[in-house]
């Protein structure tokens, strides 16, 4: 048992020498061949930036992103939506201004009118309902005719005028609590806007381009007040509300970390030096992503703050290390070789095990978390 324990403890104290000889191996290579790694990684980093300029990262954030590979209900939307048509919607509500009776004013049909024209020409959309193109079925001389509410909706010199159009949908009931309220103070233009699968950007552009119509008629003035809902406004606020915060956020984390550091160690340039690895670290992943074809979703631009904290962790041990052996009389390569010696292990392993972690989650099925995971195990290292 003796000669047993004496052969393990040998071999043991073996494996300890020839982690300390790498150790100090890794060490001496790192700092001697410093000017080497650094422009390694300045090739790294442009190689990421043509990476990111020759597949640019889209944000993807349409229903399939976050349905399982297979789920009966796509298939089952798809058979819908070739029966029926495309079944995303946009929908403006527009309140009658408190000057005028209810919405049968001539500058408000007008108005629902100019909304209306707008949608139907937009190359995303494939059919407009409002009260200004709506049509009514009545019977004529024994006959079923369907006609135009509003003939022209521009004037109202001739055709059907606002007194015979408010009576004719007073016993319209489908069109009641459908298309306008029965007290005639509220309608709403609802524009079927088209299907695009996996894809997300053109919900965006006919939201911004709904915005940027609105915002140039500057309907406020007149008194009125439009309501914006439907898929496409919701496609569109979720994501540009995640770059809104996101630009906000990560700006503020930073400044918040930079005092910090500036407390811990009283150095403008020192407290810069950890956004190095930060900004190396989001750049070179980012040319990963662009690489392997992941889109920006809303659970992967959590992948910025996550990076900053484990780089911020990774730099403040660093930096302590190195200037505790800098003030222990040390000369900065003694000091910048025992800094590499002594965490090489421990941040190796705090980096393997945190990978290890994110790397975990990629067994689900659900694309963005999948994505996110691979992407954060990936960034750890």
């Amino acid at each position: 048992m003796r000669k047993m324990a004496g052969i393990l403890m040998t071999q043991r104290e073996s494996r300890i020498t020839i982690l300390k000889n790498f150790e100090m191996l890794w060490a001496d290579q790192i700092v001697n061949n410093r000017l080497t790694i650094i422009l390694v990684t300045v090739l790294i980093l442009i190689s990421s930036v043509i990476a990111i300029h020759k597949f640019p990262l889209r944000y993807d954030n349409s229903f399939e992103m976050f349905m399982l590979e297979g789920d009966p209900n796509i298939e089952r939307f798809k058979t819908f939506r070739d029966l029926f048509g495309d079944a995303e919607y946009l929908v403006i509500g527009i309140e009658a201004r408190q000057s005028d009776r209810d919405l049968f004013a001539e500058d408000t049909i007008k108005l629902i009118h100019e909304i209306s024209e707008m949608l139907e020409d937009h190359e995303h959309t494939t059919k407009v309902s409002s009260l200004s193109n709506y049509q009514y079925t009545h019977s004529s001389n024994g006959a079923l005719i369907t006609e135009d509410l509003f003939y022209d909706p521009d004037s109202f010199l001739q055709g059907t005028t606002l007194d015979s159009a408010r009576e004719i949908m007073r016993g319209e009931k489908i069109a009641l609590k459908n298309l306008i309220t029965e007290d005639f103070q509220n309608t709403r233009i609802i524009a079927r806007t088209e299907y695009i699968e996996n894809e997300n950007h053109h919900k965006i552009r006919i939201s911004n381009d709904i915005y940027d119509f609105l915002r140039e008629k500057d309907y406020a003035k007149k008194g009125y007040k439009i309501r914006l809902g439907g898929s496409a406004i919701i496609a569109e606020r979720f994501e540009n509300l995640s770059k809104r915060d996101t630009s906000l956020l990560n700006p503020l984390v930073a400044i918040i970390m930079f005092i910090i550091l500036y407390f811990l160690f009283g150095s403008v340039i020192i407290s810069c030096l950890p956004w190095l690895l930060v900004g190396t670290s989001v750049l070179i992943l980012s040319g990963i992503q662009a690489i392997l074809g992941f889109p920006m979703t809303v659970v992967n631009s959590a992948l910025v703050p996550t990076l900053m904290i484990i780089a911020m962790g990774v730099s403040i041990h660093i930096l302590t290390e190195f200037f505790f052996l800098r003030q222990s009389g040390k000369n900065p390569f003694e000091s910048a070789k025992q800094t590499v010696k002594t965490l090489f292990k421990p941040l190796f392993f705090t980096g393997f095990t945190t990978s290890i972690g994110f790397a975990a989650l990629s067994i689900t099925q659900l694309l963005p978390v999948k994505h996110y995971a691979l992407l954060a195990a990936v960034g750890s290292l």
